[in-house]
């Protein structure tokens, strides 16, 4: 996988159900680096170092981070996802990565989707590397500024459903 990738899982208060590991990363034979993504309000920060090791967790200031977001409430109760997914990128461009992936704590699979017989089907993904190295690419070679996955359950649609979207 490539150098300048990783995977960043991003977890509050978690630790024993990190499900995204081995529903996606190690169900999808992922080789590359990941880390997890948590505030320093997380009172489970240590036993995510003792789990998952102390060079895979990267630990943010929240207070900070709320001091320049708008979460368009006015609650000021810090359990909102956007400190996390702010702070992704300015924790990525600390550990020298050019590309990554955001990913929730409880994803249990990442699917291909495919029309099989009139109906929707999802085979789930095993070439992991393969994948993020191909999203890079296009990344790359398309000039987008991101390129995201669909995040949904299954529903088996058939052909006809998705003509008449």
């Amino acid at each position: 996988m490539r150098d300048d990738f990783a995977v960043l899982i991003l977890t509050h208060g978690r630790a024993d159900k990190v499900v995204t590991m081995k529903g996606v990363l190690q169900a999808g034979n992922y080789t590359g680096k990941w880390y997890m993504v948590l505030d320093n309000e997380d009172e489970q920060a240590d036993e995510y170092i003792r789990r998952y090791g102390r060079e895979h967790v990267v630990i943010f200031d929240k207070q900070a981070v709320d001091n320049w977001t708008d979460t368009a409430d006015t609650f000021h109760e810090h359990r909102a996802i956007i400190y996390a997914r702010n702070q992704s990128f300015y924790i990525a461009r600390d550990l020298g990565l050019k590309y990554f992936l955001m990913l929730d704590d409880d994803y249990t699979g990442l699917h291909h989707r495919f029309i099989e017989n009139g109906h929707l089907k999802a085979k789930k993904c095993t070439q992991l590397d393969r994948l993020f190295t191909d999203m890079i690419e296009f990344l790359e070679s398309s000039d987008a500024l991101t390129v995201a996955f669909c995040q949904a359950g299954f529903r088996a649609f058939t052909e006809q459903d998705l003509t008449e979207r």
